[in-house]
């Protein structure tokens, strides 16, 4: 593991210490950014240049291109919400939803507000047309995978619900149902569940029926 010597610098980000590896054999570590925060990434991503600072670098952008994209109009449009919101599950470590993105290695391939405007928003005015902006949602197609036009599709929030990982099945005792209906028969908080999956690695049973602490949220 020479190549990620602890205190080696790559870009913005510092390698501060392991982790662990994840279930595809990833080597997850803790990096701190040149602007102060921190985040878990894969080394290989922060080597290979994909990942170069913890977001501060893709979200100051983004402003940038927020400004220039009022010459077409979109500045504050849903669309460009849509962008916003990729670059803060993918890169903040502040962001609610972090950990289930950026914290498990999934990146934003597209470089520039202009970029995903040009792969992304004529499908887009095709689904609103059908379906409305409040029903039109950004899904990626292999939830593993990241956020790029290859993986990445217009979809209603019914469509979005099936492809996620809530809909695999567990069984415990004699009964077998999906994740999602698992977490509502036990009165469970979804995303608390979901850290102990995604995060911790937890067996599904495990992560199902271990009793929460304190620090966890139960509802």
């Amino acid at each position: 593991m020479e190549k990620y010597q602890i205190g080696k610098t790559v870009y913005q980000l510092t390698f501060v210490r392991f982790l662990r590896v994840d279930k595809r054999g990833h080597r997850l570590f803790k990096f701190r950014c040149s602007c102060g925060n921190t985040l878990v990434a894969r080394g290989s991503g922060v080597l290979s240049g994909n990942i170069k600072s913890c977001g501060c670098r893709h979200i100051a952008q983004a402003r940038l291109q927020g400004i220039a994209s009022r010459t077409h109009g979109l500045s504050g449009s849903s669309f460009q919400n849509v962008y916003y919101c990729m670059l803060k599950r993918c890169y903040s470590p502040k962001s609610y939803n972090y950990r289930r993105y950026g914290g498990r290695g999934i990146t934003c391939e597209w470089k520039s507000f202009d970029e995903f405007r040009h792969d992304m928003y004529t499908s887009y005015l095709k689904h609103i047309a059908e379906f409305g902006s409040k029903d039109t949602q950004i899904d990626r197609i292999d939830n593993n995978g990241n956020y790029s036009k290859e993986n990445c599709r217009w979809a209603t929030r019914a469509e979005q619900l099936r492809n996620t990982r809530r809909n695999r099945f567990i069984t415990i005792g004699n009964k077998t149902q999906c994740l999602s209906d698992w977490i509502k028969q036990r009165g469970l908080n979804v995303h608390s569940v979901e850290s102990r999956l995604y995060v911790g690695g937890w067996d599904a049973v495990r992560a199902l029926i271990t009793p929460f602490r304190k620090h966890e949220r139960r509802h």
